[in-house]
């Protein structure tokens, strides 16, 4: 018996790497995203939109590595906003519920 799971889009290592940065860059619009009950949908086109991009650069002639980590820089993590400090941290509590609701 063959068993297989999909992975929703806003669970993906991209979904996570994004959610990650946000914690640490901008801790209040995740909590403003999770309250308007729109996280799922923001991750999921977050890594389309990635996913896109990714496949433009490859077709562009970037080697699928190159295209990965570039966007990663420029949408997953926003390489120009990596350099600002971060903010305050958004509470433990806060942020477990918030991660616990993508399960749901």
């Amino acid at each position: 018996m063959n068993v297989s799971f999909k992975i929703p889009t806003y669970l993906s290592s991209m979904a996570v790497m994004h959610l990650n940065w946000m914690e640490d860059h901008d801790p209040q619009r995740i909590e403003k995203l999770y309250e308007d009950k729109k996280l799922k949908e923001y991750l999921s086109e977050k890594v389309n939109s990635a996913k896109y991009s990714m496949e433009e650069l490859v077709q562009k002639g970037k080697t699928g590595i190159e295209a990965r980590e570039e966007v990663v820089h420029q949408i997953i993590c926003q390489k120009a906003d990596r350099d600002r400090p971060p903010v305050a941290p958004m509470p433990g509590q806060m942020r477990e519920t918030i991660r616990m609701s993508l399960f749901e």
